[in-house]
Parts: C-alpha cells; structure tokens; sequence
C-alpha cells in the first residue's frame, strides 16, 4: 500500500501546478463521490451511516466536524448534511474552506484549528490534503517514504473548542463531534469547557500506534463517556454520564 501511495504521489508531483493537476482532481473528486452515493456511505469506514442508525429515524441533529478536509471525500459528516443536519466545520486549508462553503452553505465553515489554548501555528499543507498537520516530524517521515508531498508551510490561527462552542453554537446542542487532527485529538479534548459541550458521539482519529491513547480515553471518561466501538481508524465514544456521575436526559 505504502508503494501504491509513493507511485502515485509521484505521479501527482510532476503535474503539480498545471491544469492537468487539476483535471486530476476533480475526476476523483467526482469517481469518489459516484462511488459513494452507490454504497450509501461518505465516509471510510461507514461512520455517517453508524451516526444515522444510532439516532431515531428521521432526527435531525447538529455536529461539530475538526479537521473536515474535502466536503465529502472520507467525510463522516456529508451524508447527514444531506440529511438536514447543520453544523460546524474546522479545516485550517483555505481552498477546502472555500469547497465547503460552495457545496455545505447550510454549516459554518471556520478557516482555523482548534488545540488546548489559543495560539498561532506554523501548519504543513500536504499532497494527499488529508495528511496535512502540525506535526513536523510526521511530515518528515511521509516525505521521505513518499507517502506524502509537502506543498507549503503556513501559520494558521489556534482556537479552543470552548470558544468555538460560545461565539457559533451558543445555546445549541450538539449531538456529533468528530475529530481528525492527525495526532493532536488530546489537546483538542483539553480545549473544550465541558458545561457547554457534551455530544452524544466523539468520534476520534486513533488508529496506528497512539502513545497517548491512554491519555484520551482517560480525559473522555473523566467527562462521562465510555469507548463504544472501532470504526477503521476511528474510535467511538458515547456519553453516558456528566461529571457528576448522573445520567444525562438528553
């Protein structure tokens, strides 16, 4: 798989830049979409439609979506705005904010990330988009397997999940969090004010070797949730108590 990823990805670096690139794109953008409407499911491991079945027929709900990427391409959250759920997308590239206010206008889209405490961060957009990060050594190592192409650096405004919550979705409830941060799922948990936040589902990003897995399950348990299954890559957690130890009506 990896050799499949440096082939192609060679393959993309010497169009980079050209219309050809961005023929490219779009015919995949589009063979991944078809390909999705047929099996029912945006995302990679069938995350929208576990959300669907987990609440009642017909509900309509409200997610929070960090590090949404593309609109739709692995997205755990088109098919339910499909459905008429609204929402909160977080990407901090400028060209997928751009994608997800032309084909989501319904969510508010915020050109940003989100970690522990506001900040400023230099970010590394990378080929394949979804591998971008904050990570400098992770960017490395993909170079230099050719997993990845490093396209550009730049600096990209850090903000908490609190403050998100209290200045777009003051009063509203949210149902879905979903979390792709490539690594930085724990600082994000440790950003959020949880007397305002408490979705029903996190879906976070835990797959590969996650020395601070421990550490993430620690923070959503003391918050009241429990580990409730494995999706691919992601690890779903429901709530099941506040921090006081009651149930919660809702």
């Amino acid at each position: 798989m990896l050799r499949y990823h440096a082939i192609k990805n060679s393959l993309a670096s010497r169009i980079l830049g050209t219309p050809l690139f961005g023929i490219a794109q779009r015919l995949t953008d589009w063979r991944w979409r078809f390909r999705s409407w047929c099996k029912g499911s945006f995302a990679q491991h069938g995350e929208d439609r576990f959300i669907l079945d987990y609440f009642l027929t017909g509900y309509v709900g409200t997610y929070v979506d960090v590090g949404a990427n593309h609109p739709y391409k692995i997205s755990n959250t088109f098919l339910l705005y499909k459905r008429k759920w609204r929402g909160v997308t977080i990407e901090p590239l400028p060209s997928l904010v751009a994608l997800h206010e032309k084909l989501r206008p319904g969510d508010i889209q915020l050109n940003i990330a989100v970690g522990e405490s506001p900040a400023e961060l230099e970010f590394y957009e990378l080929f394949p988009s979804a591998l971008s990060t904050f990570d400098w050594e992770s960017v490395k190592a993909q170079v230099e397997t050719g997993e990845a192409i490093l396209l550009t650096t730049r600096l990209v405004s850090i903000r908490t999940l609190a403050q998100v919550c209290q200045t777009y979705l003051e009063g509203k409830s949210v149902d879905v969090v979903s979390i792709d941060a490539e690594g930085y799922e724990l600082p994000i948990l440790r950003g959020i004010d949880w007397s305002i936040l408490h979705p029903q589902l996190f879906f976070l990003e835990t797959g590969g070797e996650r020395q601070d897995l421990d550490a993430i399950r620690s923070e959503l348990s003391s918050a009241g949730y429990r580990e409730m299954t494995v999706l691919g890559a992601n690890t779903v957690f429901e709530r099941i108590c506040d921090r006081s130890g009651r149930i919660p009506n809702n």
